[in-house]
């Protein structure tokens, strides 16, 4: 972001003075090969990568540099709080639309569904006497079927149950899950 044309290895000594201990060389080219590859990261359509000898001199388009630091760095992520969208850059900044001839698509994620079979729900017998859990409801729809498997599920069928149940409730509203799964065989240990 300081408008000057800058080597890999100048980089790497800001980046050291800024950090107060030494960064590779090798760790910086490698960073700015991604970052200045506009089909990997959307920064690439404005870093311009100019062969000089056997190494390669970066620097931002002139328009670039209208955006703050935190704009900057929100292009180079996919999520979070600090992100900040390519097409909201674009729009903010009309300038850098001409860079910018076939801006990366992100193809949908695709789920696969299956048809619901009817099953009637069996009740699961209670191991303890444990405190009962808060019950999820969802509005409108069926009821999903019970995360919990009967006995007599399989370790597939249960999944499957459980899956779509998920998908049931992130269809009405959203629902963002971290799912772990740990899986214990006689035998084999966790």
């Amino acid at each position: 972001m300081t408008g000057k044309s800058l080597r890999s290895k100048e980089i790497a000594e800001m980046v050291s003075d800024a950090a107060g201990e030494p960064v590779k060389v090798q760790d910086i080219a490698s960073m700015l090969s991604r970052l200045s590859n506009e089909e990997k990261c959307n920064l690439g359509y404005f870093i311009r990568k100019t062969p000089q000898g056997n190494a390669f001199l970066y620097s931002m388009v002139d328009e670039f540099l209208a955006l703050n630091e935190d704009q900057a760095y929100g292009l180079t992520l996919k999520t979070g709080k600090n992100f900040y969208p390519f097409d909201q850059a674009l729009t903010d900044f009309p300038d850098l639309g001409k860079y910018v001839e076939n801006p990366i698509k992100k193809p949908r994620r695709k789920v696969k569904r299956r048809a619901k079979k009817a099953k009637a729900v069996q009740p699961v017998a209670k191991k303890t006497a444990a405190p009962a859990a808060a019950e999820i409801k969802v509005a409108a729809g069926p009821e999903p079927e019970p995360a919990v498997p009967a006995e007599s599920d399989t370790f597939t069928e249960s999944l499957e149950r459980i899956f779509n149940a998920l998908l049931q409730i992130s269809e009405q509203g959203g629902l963002n899950i971290n799912v772990n799964v740990s899986v214990k065989f006689e035998g084999f240990g966790e």
